[in-house]
């Protein structure tokens, strides 16, 4: 093989790799943080979660939640319903959610109640997936969640 066409080749391969990367999603290096009473189920999510390139925090806890939310400064939350303290999900999405610096955040609820559908709307939810759930409805509704997001703020920066 003459060196011209190791040249193009060579040529051929570093921009299809430049074209890669750059439609390679942001959302990749976005930051999750998860509440869920159960340590099972946070770290299959953490799991699944890093398995698609997030960084991901998972507490167990929901006393300090709402401060680990500012200090951590998720790109996207994911919290149960039933968090078996003196909290519920729904109380600390509407924490995050009346927080001016915190109001931007996506928050998914989970929840294996389905009685639950109705009455969510007015807690501010951005998404809802009921339990138990596959791993493809999680990963699709935290990537809209996020692409959706992160659209929203590029269009908002070219006004």
């Amino acid at each position: 093989m003459s060196c011209q066409v190791v040249f193009c080749i060579t040529i051929m391969l570093n921009d299809l790799s430049s074209k890669f990367e750059r439609h390679q999603p942001a959302i990749m290096s976005k930051k999750i943080f998860i509440l869920d009473s159960k340590k099972a189920t946070v770290e299959m999510i953490r799991e699944v979660m890093l398995d698609e390139g997030y960084k991901v925090k998972g507490v167990i806890a929901a006393e300090g939640f709402i401060s680990g939310v500012r200090r951590y400064k998720p790109d996207l939350v994911l919290v149960d319903y039933n968090l078996l303290s003196k909290f519920t999900g729904l109380e600390l999405c509407r924490q995050i959610k009346a927080n001016p610096k915190t109001a931007h955040i996506p928050v998914i609820m989970m929840t294996a109640y389905p009685w639950l559908s109705d009455c969510l709307k007015y807690w501010d939810p951005d998404a809802v997936i009921f339990k138990p759930f596959s791993v493809d409805e999680l990963t699709r509704k935290v990537k809209n969640l996020l692409f959706f997001d992160q659209e929203r703020h590029e269009n908002m920066e070219s006004l």
